[in-house]
């Protein structure tokens, strides 16, 4: 297996797929940049076709709540159960970083935030958020078996409930600074719990140690390092816990 197809960690999916297209952003383009972070020639010119073309080989694996989606995998989404007629419109493409169900698995996707920037969110997201459902994940495609991380049994994490927040309007970050103490912080702590971060303390509405501790975790989770992974909340960790800011 060459240096381009070995499987990479979020970080390294990231910044390989953003070197590969020489931009941050691909609008659209899921299918490439799915391919492209883990060094596969294109093929299907659509997340629609390809998915199609691969269910039709038998290489395409259902998608279930409860199913655990491996590492290395491209994973497919449509707003209809047959991806019906081949319309590139109804479909996406996402590559998975870590391995767990569509609540608990992280992949890397184009378009995701307000500014559509390439960013980790879990399957579900595009549920919440486009109306779209996990349809499969391949372990083949045209130019043969993909790197899916296979050395050691796959973990069966704890199906969580989807997280809705007490205030569906959103948060401000002005209320989430360490230290802090109002309502937005425990519509955060709640968040943190549900996505497997623990605040021993529990809901307490304080943006102290233990929370700061917990956001930590979610940022390097993410593959942020340094000053990006301080404990501060920011924009890109929110939309990963499923949390929209609003300002």
């Amino acid at each position: 297996m060459t240096e381009a197809t070995l499987m990479r960690d979020l970080g390294g999916a990231i910044q390989f797929a953003k070197q590969q297209v020489n931009r941050d952003a691909m609008h659209g383009m899921c299918q490439s940049l799915s391919r492209t972070t883990i060094g596969v020639g294109p093929f299907g010119i659509s997340a629609s076709t390809a998915f199609e073309s691969c269910r039709d080989r038998g290489w395409a694996v259902p998608v279930h709540p409860d199913t655990v989606i491996p590492a290395g995998s491209i994973v497919y989404y449509s707003k209809n159960s047959n991806f019906k007629g081949h319309d590139p419109t109804v479909g996406h493409a996402t590559f998975c970083v870590k391995s767990g169900t569509p609540a608990t698995a992280i992949v890397v996707s184009n378009d995701v935030g307000p500014h559509r920037e390439i960013g980790a969110v879990h399957p579900r997201w595009f549920n919440e958020h486009w109306h779209m459902t996990v349809r499969g994940y391949i372990v083949n495609c045209p130019y043969g078996r993909l790197p899916i991380d296979s050395g050691v049994p796959a973990p069966q994490p704890e199906i969580v409930d989807t997280f809705v927040p007490d205030d569906p309007t959103g948060v401000l970050l002005s209320n989430l600074q360490p230290g802090s103490s109002h309502p937005d912080v425990k519509v955060l702590q709640k968040a943190l719990i549900a996505h497997g971060y623990p605040i021993e303390a529990g809901i307490t509405g304080l943006y102290k140690d233990q929370t700061v501790a917990a956001v930590k975790a979610a940022q390097e989770a993410q593959g942020f390092t340094g000053a990006n992974a301080d404990g501060t909340i920011g924009r890109k960790t929110c939309l990963f816990l499923g949390l929209n800011v609003l300002g």
